[in-house]
């Protein structure tokens, strides 16, 4: 059996994209709507409840979450299922999640442990607004902000109130929402983390029955670097209406800085600005921080640049190149440093090998008319040089172990030169601005490789013919070099 979920059907998705984009952004390519864990419970309950009239859906067990189901374009999902026994249906979409269904005639009384005040520990603050909480750490447009009132905020666990939104699912979201705001409020570092499993939610009413206001109550059972396990409360008007058992979220690794451009790219950098119009950014693994990265990082344009099924070291340097130069630019036509372009409303364009034209969609994009960039890579360690003049910047990293070949490129004058540098930073030093000088002339109409000859150098500065090359070392090991004017 085949369900196809499109935003045609769930407009409300485009409120629940773990990369948002700028508000009316045209291109659908570029949105990023996944369906909810919650939802996809629900779907199957939903479907799990078409096999079973009359019966009452009270418990849901072994619910696992495999991946996200991505909507910007519609989603065909498989679906298939199985009778365990005369009352439990195994009923999964295929590839994503899947979960046992449990049917009886009537709903079991709630259990006993839950029915007065749950301790979930010293209270560590006073709450601020729940907007306050959206706005700083989740990705939760209005149709998921689910969370009218965070009450408490304690050493094991939180407490609010909720009420079902626009968006479908929105209610029992609730519960991994809240599984996050406790890692940001009370951990300091590997705070995002996404739903992969939870053991068993048992139902005391009908599942969708989501009318009124809500009480819930998540108290952490298991804390680790690499998850958190959660039993999660709700009720309604004292009245226990379902209990999540060990709802597990996986940690992944993620700093602040991450975070802030996820979030909040109009106001935030990734790359760090090492000069005046000089970025560096690293990208040394795919991981899932970088994969977010991509997302937030690259339009439909760019990506029609990457050849079909890269090697990960591709996708590495491109993706590092992309998020040095973005905002290299985003920073310099900002006029406002908390109102910058998203990074996807900045595009790019090939005009001819070292050259690139950028270019957006607003009256803002005529600023990046007059914009020279260069740009370099190397290991997933990229480096940009912006300028109003033609410029041009490279990168290398220092290698003892290729000092000999390496000065196999150099004439008797630059091997003279070199001598009062550092070794093997010398050698560095003298191809990076090599590299450097040929692209600010590339820039300028042409090159000629064979009349790259170093006339004179200190420990920061080389002197091709009469351009001089600012020369940096970064990151321990790498050197970078741009053209000054």
């Amino acid at each position: 059996m085949e369900k196809i979920l499109t935003l045609d059907e769930h407009p409300y998705l485009l409120d629940h994209a773990i990369v948002n984009q700028p508000d009316g952004w045209p291109y659908v390519e570029d949105l990023n709507p996944v369906v909810p864990f919650a939802l996809s419970i629900e779907l199957l309950a939903e479907e799990a409840m078409k096999h079973a009239p009359g019966r009452k859906l009270i418990r849901i067990v072994r619910l696992i979450a495999w991946r996200f189901i991505e909507i910007g374009t519609p989603a065909h999902l498989k679906m298939r299922g199985h009778w365990i026994d005369s009352d439990t249906l195994a009923l999964e979409f295929t590839d994503y999640a899947r979960g046992e269904f449990i049917f009886g005639d009537a709903y079991p009384e709630p259990p006993a442990e839950y029915m007065g005040d749950i301790d979930i520990g010293r209270e560590l603050a006073t709450p601020s607004p729940a907007s306050w909480y959206y706005d700083k750490y989740t990705f939760h447009g209005p149709g998921f902000q689910s969370v009218t009132d965070l009450k408490t905020i304690a050493s094991k666990g939180l407490s609010c109130v909720a009420e079902l939104q626009e968006g479908r699912g929105s209610l029992l979201d609730v519960m991994g929402q809240q599984i996050g705001m406790f890692l940001h409020l009370t951990q300091s570092a590997d705070t995002i983390s996404f739903p992969v499993r939870l053991r068993e939610m048992e139902f005391y009413a009908d599942i969708f029955d989501q009318k009124g206001v809500f009480t819930l109550t998540m108290l952490t059972r298991k804390l680790t670097s690499r998850s958190i396990h959660s039993d999660m409360i709700l009720k309604r008007a004292g009245k226990i209406w379902c209990v999540g058992r060990e709802w597990i979220n996986q940690r992944f690794a993620t700093d602040d800085q991450v975070l802030n451009v996820l979030l909040h790219p109009e106001r935030h950098l990734l790359a760090r600005q090492i000069a005046p119009g000089i970025y560096s950014h690293s990208v040394l693994s795919l991981d899932l921080q970088h994969s977010i990265m991509r997302r937030r990082y690259t339009n439909f344009e760019d990506r029609k640049h990457l050849s079909d099924n890269p090697p990960p070291d591709e996708v590495r340097d491109w993706l590092s190149s992309r998020i040095v130069m973005k905002d290299a630019v985003r920073r310099a036509i900002a006029e406002d440093r908390d109102n910058m372009l998203f990074p996807v409303e900045v595009f790019c364009q090939y005009e001819r090998e070292d050259s690139l034209r950028f270019y957006g969609l607003d009256q803002r994009s005529a600023r990046m008319s007059d914009l020279y960039v260069s740009f370099s890579v190397t290991g997933g360690h990229a480096v940009a040089a912006l300028s109003r003049q033609p410029i041009g910047i490279g990168i290398r990293r220092i290698n003892p172990a290729r000092r000999d070949e390496d000065m196999e490129l150099f004439t008797e004058t630059e091997k003279k030169l070199m001598e009062g540098l550092p070794r093997p930073e010398g050698a560095a030093r003298f191809l990076t601005a090599k590299e450097a000088f040929l692209k600010k002339q590339r820039q300028t109409g042409g090159a000629n490789p064979d009349a790259c000859h170093v006339t004179g150098a200190d420990e920061t500065t080389v002197i091709i013919g009469t351009q001089r090359i600012r020369t940096m070392k970064i990151d321990g090991d790498l050197i970078t070099g741009w053209t000054l004017d």
